[in-house]
């Protein structure tokens, strides 16, 4: 019960973050939250402790538990970051699809489906179903650290997203570009799922952070030599 208790305080305090409904540099009062989410005090700290290690949370001496920030130069090094790691992890878990990755994967559309409604553009709420249906389609990468770095890097980008969609300042990703995704990976349309989903980070970049950021992102992963063999294509097409 206990490992339940902390694995919802742990999700429970994921979202509020990356829904904004804790802003980045805000404190986290511990036992206050732990008072409006009816639990005790204890595994939101052990939530406090695993959102540290995944970015979220930044822990000092003076200010205790804080949102982590989020400046220009952190967006564009998590940008970066994921734009060379998914395509990797999709590309690895379209190879090796199985009937089981499959079905995994129908669960998590039909829920994001449920979740976005007859918007069209993300709606508020979207968020978990967004991050599990991402998460299923690379789930069968058979890389356990991938997966790891992917997972933070996904909540992140998608902090990014939500804080800007909530300031109007971008209305967010469709579900036409999700169908797209979906139906080239249950297909297994290798090459047009990975140009799917690398548009579909690349599109989150550029409304979030900026065209010239993103084509300057493009630049330095390509002087490097790295990125999926498509990256470069579908970057100079969106730029």
């Amino acid at each position: 019960m206990a490992a339940t208790r902390t694995q919802w305080a742990e999700d429970r305090l994921r979202t509020a973050i990356v829904t904004g409904e804790l802003e980045p540099g805000e404190r986290i009062r511990i036992e206050q939250l732990a008072a409006d989410w009816q639990l005790s005090p204890t595994p939101l700290r052990e939530a406090v402790r695993a959102l540290a290690h995944a970015g979220l949370v930044e822990l000092t001496p003076q200010r205790g538990a804080t949102v982590a920030g989020l400046s220009p130069g952190e967006m564009a090094n998590i940008y970066e970051l994921r734009l060379l790691l998914e395509p990797r992890a999709l590309r690895l878990s379209l190879h090796r699809r199985s009937w089981g990755w499959r079905a995994e994967v129908e669960t998590a559309w039909y829920a994001l489906q449920a979740a976005w409604g007859d918007a069209t553009h993300a709606p508020p709420g979207i968020e978990p179903a967004h991050t599990a249906f991402h998460e299923a389609l690379t789930s069968g990468c058979g890389n356990a650290e991938l997966l790891r770095l992917t997972r933070r890097l996904a909540a992140q980008s998608m902090r990014i997203l939500l804080l800007a969609m909530a300031r109007g300042d971008v209305a967010g990703p469709t579900l036409a570009e999700h169908v797209a995704l979906y139906d080239a990976c249950v297909e297994g349309e290798v090459d047009d799922a990975m140009r799917e989903a690398i548009a579909h980070i690349a599109r989150t970049i550029a409304t979030t952070i900026g065209p010239a950021s993103l084509a300057a992102l493009g630049e330095r992963i390509a002087e490097a030599g790295g990125g999926d063999p498509l990256l470069g294509g579908v970057l100079d097409g969106l730029t």
